[in-house]
């Protein structure tokens, strides 16, 4: 199995359903080069792991990774838990998990792509 097909399979244990909202397992790496969203997986946290360019600083990171979670599936976000951790669960309000999949599953896929 090779490392887009991995992504692809194992994504499902970062993301779960509560009531309309959808949960996310994030590893944050903050202070990077580039944000990058999403950057990979890392299948022995289960977590979808994120490039923030933003330091840790007075709460940066964490509006920058909102902002960036925002974008991405254009829904409200919060940081249900971690905010001062690098591992973080976000919430997604009014979002379905299979929407969530597909979207993180399809940039993945573009990113391994090039």
């Amino acid at each position: 199995m090779n490392h887009v097909e991995e992504n692809y399979v194992e994504v499902t244990e970062a993301i779960r359903q509560k009531g309309d909202d959808v949960l996310l397992q994030v590893e944050v790496i903050p202070g990077s080069k580039h944000t990058i969203m999403p950057y990979g997986y890392n299948i022995w946290k289960k977590a979808l792991v994120v490039k923030i360019k933003s330091h840790p600083t007075k709460g940066k990171a964490n509006k920058e990774l909102i902002k960036v979670f925002k974008d991405f599936f254009g829904c409200d976000v919060s940081i249900e838990k971690g905010e001062k951790n690098t591992h973080k669960v976000i919430r997604l309000h009014r979002v379905k998990v299979k929407e969530c999949e597909w979207k993180i599953r399809s940039a993945l896929v573009s990113d391994n792509e090039r």
